[in-house]
């Protein structure tokens, strides 16, 4: 008798799992630039009404993306990519419609730069052909320090207690 209910119980769970409605509400997206040719890696983010993510991915080669298996409801679709600007759609309805294909075109961004400098700094150390340079500018510890406190720190040179110089040939 046992065996009869729990087989009658698991055959109600299956039919009462068949009668839930399958969620086939899906949004298509194809991201385009200005001149129609397809966009890819485009991050492409779908929002809830309240701007929660749902789901965020990014475009393929052909620039379009699906989100499939959503639930009826209002959703907004965010795409990003760098030197484009940001898109934000209007509320999209899937409420009343089981899918909703949208195409946007994303338009570039041209930031210009008014002045560009460039500095450089001589390195502290410089191995040219015939010497060895090292440019006592360069490092911001050698202010104002002596000659022999310069020379303590400079590589193949050693300075004695007396104060005798020595120089490591290679």
């Amino acid at each position: 008798m046992r065996l009869f209910f729990t087989l009658i119980a698991i055959l109600l769970c299956w039919i009462s799992s068949l009668a839930q409605p399958a969620s086939n509400k899906q949004i298509r997206v194809k991201v385009l630039t200005e001149s129609r040719s397809h966009l890819a890696d485009a991050i492409v983010t779908l929002l809830a009404q309240d701007s929660s993510v749902i789901k965020s991915t990014a475009s393929d080669n052909l620039g379009t993306v699906l989100f499939d298996h959503l639930e009826a409801g209002n959703y907004i679709i965010r795409v990003r990519l760098l030197g484009f600007a940001d898109y934000s759609s209007a509320l999209i309805d899937l409420v009343a419609k089981n899918e909703q294909t949208d195409t946007v075109i994303m338009k570039a961004e041209q930031i210009v730069l008014q002045d560009v400098t460039v500095t450089s700094k001589k390195p502290l150390i410089q191995f040219l052909p015939d010497k060895t340079v090292i440019n006592v500018e360069a490092s911001i510890t050698n202010a104002g320090t002596t000659v022999m406190e310069v020379l303590e720190k400079s590589p193949g040179i050693t300075v004695g207690r007396d104060g005798t110089i020595n120089m490591k040939w290679s």
